[in-house]
């Protein structure tokens, strides 16, 4: 909920300073939420950010991880 309107945040609104944060300080960046994958993945490119990805399942992560 959002704190100010107390309404559902868009989609738009996933990508926090926190997850930002922790996407620039791992080369993975793993969650369950798929729209939080995508938002993060959206971040990374935009930000042409080299040797970081965000994965939201487990074959992702087999692949991230090179195995």
């Amino acid at each position: 909920m959002c704190i100010n309107n107390k309404e559902v945040p868009t989609d738009g609104a996933a990508l926090d300073v926190d997850h930002a944060t922790a996407a620039l300080s791992f080369a993975v960046f793993v969650c369950r939420d798929q729209k939080l994958q995508q938002n993060v993945s959206t971040f990374l490119s935009a930000f042409k950010v080299p040797g970081r990805e965000a994965v939201f399942d487990a074959k992702q992560l087999r692949k991230a991880l090179g195995l």
